[in-house]
């Protein structure tokens, strides 16, 4: 899995015209045990694309696998899948629940 970082400049593409985010100018070190999870959980050559909310919660968009596709980390390393308000985080990407 190719982890991306999209310039500001791409943000909005990548991330849909409604996107209040910025770059990501690192992957936290609480978030990469949940991206080496997803990593054995998609097919070789996705790509997920990682950005940060005003909040700190970091966003992902994850192509290639429609049931992962939107995915939110929390600064403390939890991930949640959707876009639903209140997310449900759970510890780990194989605790997430299904669409």
């Amino acid at each position: 899995m190719r982890v991306l970082r999209p310039e500001a400049s791409e943000l909005r593409a990548c991330f849909g015209a409604s996107a209040d985010l910025t770059q990501l100018s690192g992957i936290p070190a609480a978030i990469r045990p949940r991206l080496a999870e997803l990593e054995g959980m998609t097919h070789s050559g996705t790509s997920l694309s990682l950005a940060l909310r005003r909040d700190g919660v970091v966003v992902g968009l994850l192509d290639g696998d429609e049931a992962l596709r939107h995915l939110l980390f929390a600064v403390d390393g939890r991930v949640a899948r959707g876009s639903g308000d209140p997310p449900l985080y759970v510890a780990t990407a194989e605790d997430l629940p299904p669409f």
